[in-house]
């Protein structure tokens, strides 16, 4: 049986609970796949996640809002000339940091809520790129395939099956489900590894300094 769309992975599930006739079922297992992506969210952080948007830093307002399916952010490049990074510290220090509203380019940043603080108040609009790591898009009737079931669709299945173990009371499958599931989560975070240094040897760089 293929594994190819949402359609797909609820028969599979069935199938493999061997409850392919009991529509008892047909509404459960969509919240088996969505507590799997719950998961997935909280774990997994791969290159196929990453996403790139430019953001409008607006004069005089220190806050902006963060995009609809942020999970977490990677950098914030102001786009001046030169370009320049943001740091980030906590709301803490940035308070100390900036503790009244001085306006210029900003040079740090927090996380507040579902909003970016800088530091110091654009002065003037800025355009900010932002890289982060996107919620992977769920499975529904209307979105029948995301990155991670064509790439990944074993970490899909034995998922949603640990899921559906507690709600069948079949305790005796939840170490059978876990360990497929810890073994290819292993393997997506090797893959990930691979993929984002694309197998090339790391360098060390080393600072000379002279006075």
């Amino acid at each position: 049986m293929a594994l190819a769309t949402y359609t797909d992975l609820q028969d599979a599930v069935k199938t493999w609970l061997t409850r392919t006739g009991d529509t008892d079922l047909n509404s459960r297992v969509p919240e088996f796949i969505t507590l799997v992506e719950a998961q997935f969210n909280r774990d997994v952080r791969h290159r196929s996640m990453e996403a790139r948007t430019d953001l409008t830093a607006t004069a005089g307002n220190a806050y902006i809002t963060l995009p609809t399916d942020y999970r977490e952010l990677r950098s914030l490049v102001v786009q001046t000339n030169p370009k320049s990074i943001l740091s980030y510290v906590t709301p803490q220090q940035l308070d100390t940091n900036w503790p009244t509203a001085v306006t210029g380019t900003p040079s740090e940043y927090t996380i507040i809520g579902g909003e970016i603080k800088l530091g110091a108040v654009p002065s003037t609009a800025f355009t900010i790129e932002m890289t982060y790591y996107q919620t992977i898009p769920a499975l529904s009737d209307s979105n029948t395939s995301n990155w991670m079931l064509t790439n990944h669709p074993d970490l899909y299945l034995y998922g949603t099956l640990l899921q559906a173990a507690p709600y069948l009371k079949s305790v005796e499958d939840i170490p059978i489900w876990g360990s497929f599931y810890t073994r290819g989560m292993e393997g997506l975070k090797q893959d990930a590894t691979r993929s984002a240094f694309n197998g090339g040897p790391l360098y060390s760089r080393v600072a000379v300094f002279t006075g």
